[in-house]
């Protein structure tokens, strides 16, 4: 700040947030802050409330702006000392390139997994959030030889998920495979998506799958309600219903005409959480801070 007399500072971190705004205190510049999905959220640890919640309250009285990225983050929020807060629709899809996306069988070949089989995918980190264990118990619960589940990621609880696996005997039709930085190939092999996650600030995955037109087995946590509606979407469940997930992958599987409608309202759903929209909307809110508008 010193070298440099930088006229407004956007924060991208909680720990950011914090060293951010109180920079942008001692300098009298404006601070913009971006929480990505608040720690302290409706179902969440108390001692997440008790810890995080004051502090980002006190924060707020520094901070020109919050912005948040679902819309129960923006109802907390509104409520703090801020002097303006503003819901963004995520960072920004390339939706325009995500809709021209269509089925592609090609690459199942490389995983072992029959061309006519009914593949789910999950893409992100292996982790207790992530929740891909309930689509696991959700597949040995359905006992159905053709059904494979392809997980795309990597995580410090691979070596559980494996575990869980073999236990019940899905070596064969759950796969890892590992960390890819465009799992664009793995949405189109897929029949439809699996989101089941236990908390997200909103769910970048989740709106890329729905752009290529996969429809959605979701939770209803966080971000995720702000685009995944039950029965449109695609189908929403508690985040440990695996019967209730089983169920979903079940009728899917056997009802094309239902999974092919869902398909066609995904591509047309996501266009606000696109790219040009996000760069639309941040960019008035620079100028504004600036009071350039």
């Amino acid at each position: 700040m010193n070298d440099y007399q930088f006229d407004l500072i956007h924060c991208q971190s909680p720990l950011g947030g914090v060293f951010g705004r109180l920079v942008g205190r001692k300098h009298g510049v404006p601070v913009i802050y971006t929480a990505h999905g608040f720690h302290f959220y409706k179902g969440g640890p108390i001692k997440n409330w008790l810890i995080f919640y004051p502090i980002e309250r006190m924060l707020s009285k520094f901070t020109d702006c919050i912005i948040t990225i679902n819309h129960d983050d923006d109802r907390i929020a509104s409520s703090f000392h801020a002097k303006h807060h503003l819901y963004l629709p995520g960072v920004g899809v390339d939706v325009r390139r995500l809709n021209k996306v269509q089925h592609n069988t090609s690459l199942r070949s490389k995983y072992g997994i029959p061309q006519n089989a009914f593949v789910i995918v999950s893409c992100g980190e292996l982790s207790e959030r992530k929740n891909q264990q309930v689509i696991i118990r959700a597949l040995a619960s359905l006992n159905s030889s053709d059904i494979y589940y392809i997980i795309v990621g990597k995580g410090r609880l691979e070596k559980h998920l494996r575990l869980l696996v073999k236990e019940n005997g899905l070596e064969k039709q759950v796969i890892f495979a590992g960390y890819h930085s465009d799992p664009t190939p793995f949405y189109a092999m897929a029949d439809i998506a699996a989101f089941p996650s236990k908390r997200e600030g909103l769910g970048l995955a989740g709106i890329e799958e729905m752009a290529t037109g996969l429809p959605l087995l979701t939770t209803n946590i966080g971000g995720i309600s702000d685009y995944s509606i039950d029965g449109l979407t695609g189908l929403v469940f508690d985040s440990d219903d695996y019967m209730g997930f089983a169920s979903a992958i079940d009728c899917l599987k056997n009802d094309r005409e239902k999974l092919l409608r869902i398909s066609q309202f995904n591509r047309t759903q996501v266009n606000k959480f696109s790219q040009e929209t996000v760069d639309t909307i941040m960019t008035h809110e620079y100028h504004r801070a600036l009071n350039l508008v």
